[in-house]
């Protein structure tokens, strides 16, 4: 059987981005999806940017990226459109088991 994985603390960067960078309420809340896509994992969420931004340097899907090309030769697709932000993490082939 073969296995796959994706970098330690891969999905906690993710998500601390939707929290960290968007805020919702009972009425318009932040809807995220995780999705497996055949050789990838996408989380998408809606985009309701904070009023007053959070004090950000860039600095965590950035190193996100640079975790997966120390890995392997890909890194996440990261986008942002009609409203949604989306990272697609690519799967990592492991050892067959």
């Amino acid at each position: 059987m073969q296995t796959f994985f994706i970098p330690p603390g891969a999905m906690q960067t993710v998500i601390e981005n939707v929290v960290k960078h968007n805020e919702g309420d009972d009425h318009q809340p932040i809807m995220v999806s995780i999705l497996l896509e055949n050789d990838a994992i996408l989380v998408r969420n809606t985009l309701r940017p904070k009023l007053e931004s959070a004090e950000s340097n860039g600095t965590g899907l950035a190193n996100l990226q640079a975790r997966y090309r120390l890995l392997v030769d890909q890194t996440p697709d990261i986008r942002r459109d009609n409203g949604e932000f989306a990272v697609r993490l690519p799967l990592i082939r492991g050892v067959k088991a």
